[in-house]
């Protein structure tokens, strides 16, 4: 795939990409795990078959206003180029049965089971706040990943009596599963869009995260959940603690947080915007996205 653009382009057909990577930035600088000649290996491999690649397109499709960011100033994409282009959120969420809860006690993580979606720092803030009394509550973590070392995590931090990981849910699972929840725990390092941060809004979930990548723009901070600085644990307990103090707020955060995704996420905004950009680089009908 990385020799099609070249390919594309010596045929004089017009073509783009959606971009979607975590962050370009850790990518091509190596960060995410490693060692130094891996790293190196790494940023080598990327710079020719990502960097160089990309400099060829005609468009991109950014899921944020902070890839964008990073395809100007990491990729060194043109800023004329790229167009903002959110996801869409699958309806059926929209259609989860939300009710007014006596308590905020069951909190969902759910993605890839890795460090850097934040499931350490999530573990980290819970165990903090039982060391300060607060006791009734769960944590279930839903997805693909090493489930042992999860499970061995929350051990650590003296709840793992509280902690359920789970493996990968389907649709009816994962639908269930945020039925239960009030409150959705997911402070990830890095995100190009965050789909699951928009899928807990959309069932009528509050979301605690980290003001990290593109998280900002899909959730609103003190409206439909609340955000830390990146890396401040501390921080991060202290939202969960407020939104546990506050049931009644809580619930009608996660009511604007399921209008916010309603107004903003959808496929047919997301279908249409691609659809104008494709036809904006359309020369005698060769595109190709």
């Amino acid at each position: 795939a990385a020799f099609l653009p070249s390919f594309l382009k010596s045929n004089n057909i017009k073509f783009g990409y959606i971009s979607t990577w975590q962050s370009y930035e850790w990518a091509l600088n190596g960060h995410g795990g490693g060692g130094p000649i891996q790293n190196l290996v790494k940023k080598q491999v990327n710079s020719k078959f990502v960097i160089k690649p990309h400099s060829q397109a005609d468009i991109f499709f950014a899921t944020s206003k902070f890839t964008r960011e990073e395809l100007m100033h990491v990729v060194g994409v043109d800023g004329n180029k790229v167009v903002i282009c959110y996801l869409g959120v699958e309806p059926k969420f929209n259609n989860i049965p939300r009710s007014e809860p006596a308590k905020i006690s069951n909190f969902i993580f759910f993605g890839r089971i890795v460090e850097s979606k934040g499931i350490v720092d999530a573990i980290k803030a819970l165990g903090m706040l039982t060391a300060k009394g607060f006791r009734d509550w769960n944590f279930r973590v839903v997805g693909q990943g090493n489930h042992e070392w999860a499970r061995k995590l929350a051990n650590e931090h003296g709840i793992g009596d509280k902690v359920v990981v789970c493996g990968p849910a389907d649709d009816e699972q994962l639908e269930n599963e945020l039925k239960q929840a009030h409150l959705a725990i997911m402070p990830s390092h890095a995100e190009s869009f965050g789909l699951a941060f928009a899928e807990a809004q959309a069932a009528g979930l509050p979301v605690v995260a980290y003001e990290a990548g593109s998280v900002p723009e899909v959730v609103e901070n003190n409206v439909t959940g609340w955000l830390a600085p990146i890396g401040q644990v501390d921080s991060l307990a202290e939202r969960i603690e407020s939104a546990m103090r506050d049931p009644k707020g809580t619930y009608n955060a996660g009511l604007a947080g399921r209008e916010r995704v309603k107004a903003m996420f959808t496929w047919e905004k997301t279908a249409k915007t691609i659809l104008e950009g494709a036809r904006a680089i359309s020369v005698n009908g060769q595109l190709l996205i």
